[in-house]
């Protein structure tokens, strides 16, 4: 990227005398003696929220002054992610930034899932039967647990775990906890707005003695493989959107759809529970926009030693 040097900031009806440590020079009028000062001057039009005709009238006062110009569209207020500007012709399309798990980075991932997916169900294999014996001898049937998510670009699937909780625990305290923490933050989910805890994920009394050991390792987690191997999941992704998050989404949250849902992912080894939803889904779109193989890698090396911990996935 070239380097800029600062030189100040020109805003009509402006009283300041400087913004952000650089000075305010007065009116956009002042374009000419400005560029008499600075002949490789440059301008960067950031007013997204001003009319057409202000845009209008500053580009023509760079055009007469043959100052090159730079302009902030009001498209790019759109949060979290970035924008892309191709050319049709000579006409400039801007859009969003899209994932980029596309085309053979796509054929990459799928063939990475299929191959490590396979090999590690194998591995796993001993802790899921001792794991589905447990479960048999001390809590009984039924053995999986299957529940319904939203996968790539909205599909919904059954998701495999091996069951952790009461066969006919109610799921009313945890749809409560997902709300608020959508609808307010992780801070205020966990604290009501009395201060009083409102649900935690870690307490859940719904767990059951074994499952509270599965979760630990996660071996509760370990029929996703299933899922990875389906297609229906990735071993790296955005965290699996349950069926009732979607009516609380904004726009910008489905951008999280755009790829497989993930056993792990970068949010899950940046403090998961730490993390505000809108947090989560910025590192969710931050690893679709900048996804990489050897990215992969990365993650999945950050996971092992939290699985060696006993913190889970």
């Amino acid at each position: 990227m070239t380097p800029y040097e600062m030189v100040g900031f020109l805003e009509d009806d402006c009283d300041m005398r400087q913004y952000r440590g650089f000075p305010v020079l007065g009116s956009a009028d002042r374009l000419d003696e400005i560029a008499e000062l600075y002949p490789c001057l440059e301008a960067a039009i950031v007013l997204p929220d001003a009319p057409r005709e202000q845009h209008e009238r500053i580009i023509e006062l760079c055009e007469q002054r043959r100052v090159r110009w730079w302009l902030m569209p009001w498209v790019s207020k759109w949060p979290n992610g970035g924008l892309r500007v191709d050319m049709l012709g000579v006409v400039p399309l801007i859009s969003p930034r899209g994932s980029n798990i596309e085309g053979l980075n796509y054929a990459l991932k799928r063939a990475f899932d299929l191959a490590a997916g396979a090999l590690l169900l194998i591995a796993a294999a001993p802790f899921l039967a001792a794991g589905a014996l447990a479960i048999r001898l001390f809590d009984g049937r039924p053995i999986l647990f299957r529940q319904t998510r939203i996968g790539l670009r909205g599909r919904p699937f059954s998701m495999l775990k091996l069951r952790t909780m009461g066969s006919a625990a109610d799921d009313s305290s945890h749809r409560d906890y997902v709300r608020q923490w959508i609808r307010q933050g992780a801070s205020a989910a966990q604290n009501g707005s009395g201060g009083e805890p409102v649900f935690k994920l870690a307490n859940d009394q719904r767990v059951t003695p074994i499952g509270r050991w599965l979760r630990r390792f996660s071996i509760d987690e370990l029929p996703q493989l299933i899922n990875v191997i389906r297609g229906e999941m990735s071993l790296i992704g955005p965290r699996p959107a349950l069926p009732y998050e979607l009516e609380l989404y904004e726009p910008w949250h489905l951008r999280r759809l755009q790829a497989a849902p993930g056993i792990t992912g970068l949010w899950q080894v940046s403090g998961r529970n730490h993390l505000s939803f809108d947090e989560m889904v910025q590192l969710d779109v931050q690893y679709l926009q900048g996804w990489s193989f050897a990215g992969d890698l990365r993650i999945l090396a950050r996971t092992l030693p939290a699985l060696l911990r006993g913190g889970g996935v």
